[in-house]
């Protein structure tokens, strides 16, 4: 088989594919993709599927959060390997524009991070093992608390965010905070390493990735106690639930896939392999058969729940996944090594 008619072939499919993806109920909206490599990040028009901005932003950008209005994506930039990054970017999501960019003095190697409903945003500096706060009606640092032992790498907060949670990398650990009082409420030993958090919406669990065990851990939020281990997949990452907490996804990036979890149970209830025509990946690539080591990495969820949004590292693509159908629904290239995700309901078309 000629591989013309192959990278044809591949063409064609994967414009059914997205045409399908964009008809088949997706929400409409903006996805803001952090690509780590090119230290950038796009934009993308959910019903055109098209990048609407590229932003650059700081060295080696990580995760994103959002406003709650989605109107402001702020980035954690970690920096390189020789340079610790100390900055966030403040983009403006209706414009595609960068806003501002946020200095944090001594706190180095933002990662984590998130944004409450109260306006405050709470960052993880693992330079010196803190939660960093600051207000952004101002974006000035208005104080830091201690994060646990160890290097912090990612965050999630209770329903009302008194809490946060978060995971202690070189630690193997998950350290409970208490945002308003400033001090750590407990932590708790993971399996190795400990990576992606959440917590279930209508109940008082927090779940935790362990990649280089192969683990989930079910914690109990109120004491961190152990009430559950799952071991599933290859190398899990990020984890997330649906709104109504019935049901946990966690993203794996050796096997390249998402698996499902019923969480009341904490049975596994299905898997979604990330793999992509070969012919379709970036540099000209073609090859029969599938691309199977995509690397999936961050993970959002639409506001329904019916759709999931996963970043493919190793394939500089975002893939739009319908829960319903358990598909890819269509691929959108990014920069390189796209990593955090973020979804916005605004909506900007290719034409702004």
């Amino acid at each position: 088989m000629g591989r013309k008619w192959i990278s044809a072939m591949v063409c064609l499919n994967l414009a059914a594919w997205s045409a399908a993806g964009a008809q088949s109920g997706a929400p409409r909206g903006t996805l803001v993709v952090v690509n780590g490599k090119d230290g950038t990040v796009s934009l993308v028009d959910l019903g055109s599927r098209a990048i609407t901005a590229t932003i650059p932003v700081g060295d080696v950008p990580r995760e994103v959060a959002l406003s709650p209005d989605g109107r402001w994506a702020v980035v954690t930039n970690y920096g390189g390997a020789r340079t610790a990054g100390a900055t966030l970017s403040v983009i403006d999501v209706s414009s595609g524009t960068l806003e501002r960019t946020v200095q944090l003095g001594v706190h180095r190697r933002p990662h984590g991070i998130a944004w409450l409903a109260n306006g405050t945003v709470l960052v993880l500096s693992e330079t010196d093992s803190a939660l960093v706060t600051l207000d952004a009606s101002t974006w000035m640092v208005t104080g830091s608390m201690p994060s646990g032992p160890g290097a912090p790498y990612l965050l999630a907060v209770d329903r009302d965010g008194a809490r946060a949670f978060v995971t202690n990398v070189t630690a193997s650990m998950v350290t409970a905070v208490d945002v308003a009082g400033r001090r750590v409420l407990a932590s708790a030993s993971v399996p190795k390493s400990s990576d992606g958090v959440a917590v279930r919406p209508g109940s008082d669990e927090v779940w935790v990735t362990s990649p280089q065990s192969d683990m989930i851990t079910v914690l109990g939020a109120a004491d961190l106690k152990t009430r559950g281990l799952i071991r599933s997949g290859e190398y899990p990452v990020r984890v997330r639930f649906t709104p109504d907490g019935a049901q946990a996804l966690a993203v794996f990036a050796k096997s390249s896939e998402v698996r499902l979890f019923d969480a009341g149970s904490r049975k596994e209830a299905g898997s979604i392999a990330m793999k992509v025509p070969a012919a379709a990946l970036h540099g000209g690539k073609e090859a029969e058969g599938y691309e199977s080591h995509t690397v999936p990495l961050g993970l959002e969820l639409s506001p329904d729940g019916g759709w999931a949004f996963v970043t493919l590292g190793g394939v500089d693509a975002v893939a739009v996944v319908s829960l319903r159908t358990r598909e890819i629904a269509s691929l959108i290239f990014v920069g390189r090594e796209p990593d955090g995700v973020a979804y916005s309901p605004l909506v900007r078309s290719p034409s702004e």
